[in-house]
C-alpha cells in the first residue's frame, strides 16, 4: 500500500473507505470522539479532552498531518471509525506507533490496514526499530502486533493511590535540597534532571529543550507542581512533575492527581531522595485538592515499584509493550 497523500480510497475486504490526514481546526471534534467511543468499550484509560487531545498533537518532533491517518466511516463523512499515530523524538532510537479501531468496525482488517502505513512512515522518520503496546484487556491488539512481526519486550503499569491511603511526611536526606519550579524559573535545569534522572530505565533517550518547554506551557503541568532535588553542591539530583488536569479527574469522577515524572540521577540513588520527592508531590497534590492520585510505570523496574508499594500505589491496569526491526 503506498502512502497516502492528504486523502485516498482504499479497499479492505469488500469495503471502501476513505482515509484521511486530520485537519487540526476540522477534525478535532470528530477525533475525539473517535478516542472516547473507543475507551468507553475497552475501558483501558485512553480517553481525552479536545484540550489535550489539541496539545498532543502540537507537542515538537510531531507532524500531525504527516504522522497520522483517520478512516471516515462510510455511511457519515463527518465521523471516523478508525485512526493510526506514529511519533519519534528527535533523539529516540524507535518510533512509536499507536492505533484504534471503533468497537463496531472491528475485525475487519482495519488495524491490518492502516499498520503498514504506519511503519512506512516509521522509515520515512529514520526510525531503525517501531513500537507499540496492547493493554492485556484488549488482546486483538497483541494478535496484531505479533502477526505484523512484533515481539514484546517490556511492561507498563498504571497505580493508583486511593483517597483513603494516609500520607508519611517526607523526610529530606542529608544534604539535599528541594524546590519548587516556581523558584528555580530555568528549563535546562528540568531538561537536566529529565535526562539525567532517567539514565538506566527502560526507553530512555534524551528529551529536548523545545519539548521541556512545550510541557512547562501546558496548564495542568503547574509551576509550583514541579519538583527539583538539588545536591549539597548544587548539582540537579532529580525531580517530582506533578500534574492536575481536570480532564482527567471528571473521567475518573473524583479529584485526580497525575505523578508525571519521578526520576533521580543515577548518582543520587538509593538515599531515599526518590521516596521524599514522590511524596512532596503527593502532598501537594493533596492539599491542592487531589484526593487520588496515579502515575505510570515500567514493569522492569525493580527500584520504582517497590517504592510505589510502599506509599499506598497499587496496580490498576497493565499493557505490553512490543518491538520489531524496520529493516
Amino acid at each position: 500500500m503506498t502512502q497516502i497523500q492528504e486523502a485516498e480510497m482504499i479497499q479492505v475486504g469488500d469495503q471502501t473507505y476513505r482515509i484521511q490526514r486530520p485537519d487540526l481546526d476540522r477534525n478535532l471534534v470528530a477525533m475525539v470522539r473517535l478516542i472516547n467511543e473507543v475507551e468507553a468499550h475497552d475501558r483501558v484509560d485512553r480517553g481525552v479532552s479536545e484540550d489535550e487531545q489539541r496539545r498532543r498533537l502540537t507537542e515538537p518532533d510531531h507532524d500531525y498531518r504527516r504522522d497520522r491517518w483517520l478512516v471516515e466511516d462510510p455511511n457519515d463523512a463527518a465521523r471516523f471509525i478508525a485512526g493510526a499515530v506514529v511519533y519519534k523524538g528527535t533523539n529516540a532510537p524507535y518510533a512509536w506507533i499507536g492505533g484504534s479501531v471503533h468497537p463496531d468496525w472491528r475485525r475487519r482488517g482495519l488495524g491490518n490496514a492502516l499498520l503498514p502505513l504506519a511503519l512506512a512512515r516509521a522509515r520515512e522518520l529514520g526510525a531503525p526499530e517501531a513500537e507499540a503496546a496492547a493493554n492485556r484487556r484488549t488482546p486483538g491488539g497483541a494478535a496484531l502486533l505479533e502477526k505484523a512481526g512484533f515481539h514484546a519486550v517490556a511492561t507498563s503499569i498504571e497505580m493508583r493511590c486511593p483517597a483513603d491511603v494516609g500520607l508519611a511526611e517526607p523526610s529530606l536526606p542529608a544534604g539535599y535540597t528541594i524546590r519548587p519550579y516556581t523558584e528555580v524559573q530555568d528549563p535546562t535545569i528540568v531538561l537536566e534532571a529529565i535526562n539525567q534522572g532517567f539514565i538506566g530505565h527502560y526507553g530512555h533517550y534524551d528529551d529536548t529543550l523545545e519539548s521541556i518547554e512545550h510541557w512547562l506551557e501546558d496548564p495542568t503541568y503547574l509551576p509550583a507542581g514541579l519538583f527539583l532535588a538539588f545536591g549539597a553542591a548544587g548539582e540537579v539530583a532529580g525531580l517530582c512533575w506533578t500534574q492536575i488536569n481536570p480532564a482527567l479527574s471528571e473521567r475518573r469522577g473524583t479529584p485526580t492527581g497525575y505523578i508525571d515524572s519521578l526520576a533521580v540521577v543515577p548518582a543520587h540513588r538509593r538515599h531515599g531522595l526518590g521516596r521524599t520527592l514522590l511524596l512532596t508531590g503527593m502532598h501537594y497534590l493533596r492539599a491542592h485538592g487531589q484526593s487520588t492520585i496515579e502515575l505510570g510505570a515500567w514493569g522492569e523496574n525493580d527500584m520504582a515499584l517497590p517504592l510505589y508499594e510502599g506509599v499506598g500505589f497499587r496496580t490498576v491496569q497493565q499493557a505490553d509493550t512490543y518491538r520489531r526491526a524496520l529493516a
